[in-house]
């Protein structure tokens, strides 16, 4: 692991543009699609693949090559990485049934030639308590087999998963989580975006692994006294076991119950303390600070008519 984030120091300091195109997986996703918006906005060369690249018609009005990538299919990935140099594996959203196949797509984009990987993780990932460990830990580690030069970049949870909460805290007065006193360093998807599309074309050679996290952590006390700040009415933070907020999620809020358990599953691995770290990563890496979770829910709260006159 390189303990700087920074750009390969024997990297052309002045090729601002990267020469060769940078493949963007995922690209249909959130995620994905807004790596590839902000590559084209630099005036990079990027491909932006997908399982459907027929779908990506407003990539491709943004000057992005379009091509199929299929993790389940590999001959896909070696195609998909043909004469690219460096390309990013956005995880895919199979939740316990991904491990195998985002193995084999990173053996086939080895075996392909492709120079340099970057991969989206997640922050504590080696804890038996963390619920999305197992899916990672088996793509990390034939990462760090098959690609000496890499870039594995672990994201805390996205801010934007409070946004529906956040908006219920402030119509409901409480805000019901698992997480007990325990604190997460939320961090922006846009920011998340910023870090990928960074390491993509920093010119880093080498192995390194980034925590990729929000300016800080905060508990749930905090937040909902923020969410009272930003809606003008009183919000309380109400604990609850897991087991009472996955029947909640289901019954209340009409969520499927493997998604319930998996929100639970974070929160009390929030609890437990595995997302409370602040990396100064993110920083060091783009050049800029993340946006604090105040400045997400504002947003949300001028976009959704929750927020007080004064905001």
């Amino acid at each position: 692991m390189s303990p700087h984030p920074h750009a390969d120091p024997h990297a052309d300091p002045h090729a601002s543009v990267a020469a060769a195109p940078v493949l963007v997986s995922g690209a249909g996703g959130q995620l994905g699609r807004r790596v590839v918006e902000l590559l084209r906005d630099q005036g990079h060369a990027v491909i932006a693949a997908s399982r459907h690249p027929e779908r990506l018609a407003a990539l491709g009005a943004r000057g992005a090559a379009l091509r199929r990538i299929d993790f389940d299919d590999p001959r896909s990935v070696a195609d998909a990485v043909h004469g690219v140099e460096r390309a990013i594996f956005i995880s895919t959203d199979a939740v316990g049934a991904r491990a195998e196949a985002q193995r084999a797509a990173v053996l086939a984009a080895a075996e392909a030639g492709l120079a340099h990987l970057v991969y989206t993780s997640v922050v504590s990932v080696a804890a038996p308590e963390m619920p999305v460990g197992p899916d990672h830990l088996v793509t990390e580690a034939a990462i760090r087999a098959a690609f000496p030069s890499h870039t594995i970049l672990r994201n805390s949870l996205y801010a934007e998963l409070l946004v529906g909460a956040a908006a219920g805290a402030a119509a409901s007065g409480q805000l019901v989580t698992a997480r007990g006193a325990g604190r997460v360093a939320w961090v922006s998807r846009e920011d998340c975006a910023r870090a990928a599309a960074a390491a993509l074309v920093d010119g880093f050679s080498g192995a390194r692994v980034l925590d990729i996290t929000g300016p800080e952590a905060i508990s749930d006390a905090s937040l909902a006294a923020l969410i009272a700040q930003l809606s003008g009415r009183p919000v309380q933070h109400v604990a609850v076991p897991a087991e009472a907020l996955v029947e909640g999620l289901v019954q209340q809020a009409g969520l499927p119950r493997p998604l319930a358990e998996l929100l639970a599953a974070f929160d009390m691995a929030a609890e437990r303390g595995l997302l409370a770290s602040a990396s100064p990563h993110l920083g060091a890496l783009t050049g800029q600070a993340g946006a604090p979770v105040a400045a997400v829910l504002r947003a949300a709260a001028l976009t959704q008519g929750w927020a007080a006159p004064s905001v």
